[in-house]
């Protein structure tokens, strides 16, 4: 009998530790279990970061192709500006030239006048002093008017010239 319970021993011992290999077995397939959701968790972070990528390198392209048509854009509204600011400053340069004109016209026009008013006035002093007495007496109208005009010719081909004629009425 020493020998069925020495085998019982063995058998007993084959089956303690063959239940402690099964536990150990379990307890690493209950880990690798454990890991199986952390690796297709992995799958799943990756899927994502990549979609994730793609969508940003859509909007970087989609940015991009922006940034050329607001470049190209800007180019012509500078190039735009530039022209209007040249067209400006040749207009204010063209208003510049008018105002002299004008201003040397006026000039022209108001110095004959002067002087004609001062040399009717020296020519016939007693005249001058009766019909402007008489002018008083009707109310500014009068044979003045009649006697003499001043006219102003301008020539158009000559730009800003003025001639100025004074036409003395014959006659009474």
């Amino acid at each position: 009998m020493k020998t069925d319970a020495a085998k019982l021993e063995a058998l007993v011992q084959e089956n303690l530790w063959l239940q402690a290999k099964v536990e150990e077995l379990e307890s690493r397939i209950a880990q690798l279990q454990l890991e199986i959701p952390k690796e297709a968790d992995k799958d799943n972070v990756v899927a994502t970061y990549e979609t994730e990528l793609q969508c940003r390198t859509e909007e970087i392209r989609r940015r991009n192709e922006e940034i050329s048509v607001l470049t190209e854009s800007n180019a012509a509204l500078s190039a735009q500006l530039t022209a209007a600011k040249q067209q400006l400053g040749a207009v204010q340069m063209s208003l510049d030239n008018i105002t002299k004109s004008y201003n040397s016209s006026t000039k022209q026009v108001i110095d004959p006048q002067t002087r004609i008013n001062q040399l009717v006035a020296t020519s016939h002093p007693d005249e001058s002093r009766a019909r402007s007495s008489q002018k008083e007496k009707e109310g500014g109208s009068g044979r003045d008017q009649k006697d003499k005009q001043l006219v102003v010719v301008r020539n158009p081909s000559d730009r800003g010239a003025v001639s100025v004629m004074l036409q003395i009425a014959a006659g009474i």
